[in-house]
């Protein structure tokens, strides 16, 4: 039985982001991810003095602590987690929504919900795969400053042009002080606010 490194199960909860928001579903986060993003709140920052801990699982062991039949796998960076694929087998019978920043792609995907969430700004190491790119199904960015947004410009018109979904997310720690910016940016690119509804009503 093929095992993959957990680092935590949810359940039952909702989807708090993007097209999903409001979608009860169980969360799946998988150990690992080389991007270190400062604002990571999942123990992959680069500043992080202490790695997350982590449960060697296998798919089976995986799939009987869901609940839900909406099944969202992150991380980290799901993609980076050897035998994901074979999760993604065991959960064929389940709807599954995969949260990846881009930067390796499988052609193992079938009819999952993929959401782009590009960190390359960030990291210039983190090179989204523009086969991912074309896979995927909505595009999340998660905007600090205007430049965050201008960075990704050529990329949101790429999503538009194909009629996906774009969505702009302040980043957690400012989101009192750059909303009125985010707002603003919605507004003139005619692109949509993503708010983390699942922190806003206390649940995981």
């Amino acid at each position: 039985m093929r095992k993959l490194r957990v680092q935590e199960i949810i359940p039952l909860t909702v989807q708090g982001e993007g097209f999903n928001a409001g979608m009860p579903c169980s969360f799946v986060r998988l150990f690992g991810c080389p991007v270190g993003c400062y604002f990571c709140d999942t123990g992959y920052s680069a500043n992080e003095k202490k790695p997350p801990v982590y449960h060697e699982m296998t798919t089976d062991e995986i799939k009987t602590e869901l609940l839900s039949d909406n099944v969202v796998v992150t991380g980290g960076e799901p993609f980076v987690n050897l035998n994901f694929a074979y999760l993604l087998l065991e959960l064929f019978d389940k709807r599954v929504s995969i949260e990846t920043s881009g930067i390796k792609f499988s052609d193992t995907l079938t009819n999952e919900w993929v959401t782009l969430s590009p960190k390359e700004h960030l990291n210039k190491d983190a090179l989204i795969d523009r086969r991912l790119a074309q896979r995927a199904n909505e595009l999340k960015l998660i905007i600090s400053k205007e430049s965050d947004f201008d960075y990704y410009s050529s990329l949101v018109q790429h999503f538009k042009e194909q009629s996906k979904p774009v969505y702009i997310q302040p980043e957690w720690g400012i989101m009192s002080q750059s909303l009125e910016m985010l707002i603003g940016l919605a507004n003139e690119n005619e692109v949509k606010l993503s708010l983390q509804t699942h922190k806003l009503i206390g649940v995981r």
